[in-house]
């Protein structure tokens, strides 16, 4: 399972670090500038904020953890449940909301896609930044939560632009944040469940 998270966060990284490149310089050579600073403060303060936004979900993880010490395997798995719900849903407000900002005055496909594409990049990186952080302290959780995220985010901007339907593209995203908690989830129990043995 780590390798096969480990690739994909490969694939991702190279894909957004293109995408960063790609968004910047045709917001520039728009004129967007506005946009741009705007994203890069968005991003910057994006980690911050998101971080202590987490901060619940965090104490619940230690409760799932402290449960699992005394063998309350329901507890743990009750808390566990809980802190993945709590993380899962800040992540998916934060990406929304950056790609609602940034995307949303967008009125013709050739000044929809580089803003789509930018709020795809601030709704990402603040949560690499954070996955990376968590990554030197406890492994694999985060980046599937990241993964899981930049997926849904990327598919769902995807159905949007092909589609013209934002009802569609918010359906998919939430379908495919859906799925990730409960791979996730899923993740954790057998953890939980090697850990007692």
């Amino acid at each position: 399972m780590d390798r096969f998270v480990g690739a994909g966060v490969v694939w991702l990284t190279a894909f957004n670090s293109i995408g960063v490149i790609v968004a910047v310089v045709w917001l520039a050579t728009l004129g967007r500038w506005a946009t741009l600073g705007l994203g890069l403060v968005a991003a910057v303060v994006g980690a911050f904020a998101i971080g202590l936004a987490l901060l619940p979900g965090l104490a619940l993880a230690t409760a799932a953890a402290r449960s699992l010490e005394r063998h309350h395997n329901s507890r743990a798995f009750l808390c566990t449940a809980l802190s993945l719900l709590s993380t899962y849903v800040v992540i998916a407000a934060w990406s929304l909301a950056s790609i609602g900002y940034f995307a949303g005055p967008a009125h013709a496909i050739g000044e929809a896609l580089p803003l789509f594409l930018f709020g795809y990049v601030v709704a990402t990186a603040p949560l690499s930044f954070l996955a990376i952080q968590e990554d030197e302290r406890r492994g694999t959780g985060s980046r599937i939560t990241l993964i899981s995220s930049q997926i849904a985010t990327a598919v769902g901007i995807a159905v949007v632009l092909i589609a013209r339907d934002v009802k569609l593209g918010l359906a998919v995203f939430g379908l495919l944040m859906g799925t990730g908690y409960l791979g996730q989830l899923l993740f954790a129990q057998q953890r939980v469940i090697e850990a007692t043995r």
